[in-house]
């Protein structure tokens, strides 16, 4: 990891902490290894719905989009919180449109 990268990774973290927090949800811990350009937003309890779980997993993209949407493009770890957010939004789709669980597919 390069040392312009340690603020997105930051930011990237608070993002989602912020959002936990204006949720009322308490937090078992927030950290940041910057030499595996990895972190994690760890609750103290899964207590989160699934509308504010989708929500914490976008703030983190959110927040390194507004700090530098160049660079921030170019990072993993939005395009996988993005996947996570993408699975949530199939699963309560296809059980509230169609009665089936996500593996099961789409009708046609």
């Amino acid at each position: 990891m390069s040392n312009n990268s340690l603020p997105l990774l930051c930011h990237y973290e608070a993002g989602h902490a912020a959002v936990a927090r204006h949720f009322g949800l308490r937090l078992r811990v927030v950290w940041i290894n910057p030499t595996t350009d990895r972190g994690q937003t760890e609750l103290s309890a899964p207590e989160q719905t699934r509308l504010q779980h989708a929500l914490i997993l976008a703030a983190g993209a959110g927040a390194e989009h507004i700090l530098d949407p160049e660079r921030a493009a170019l990072r993993i770890a939005a395009t996988m919180d993005f996947i996570k957010l993408r699975h949530l939004v199939s699963e309560r789709m296809n059980k509230r449109l169609f009665g089936k669980r996500p593996d099961e597919g789409w009708r046609t």
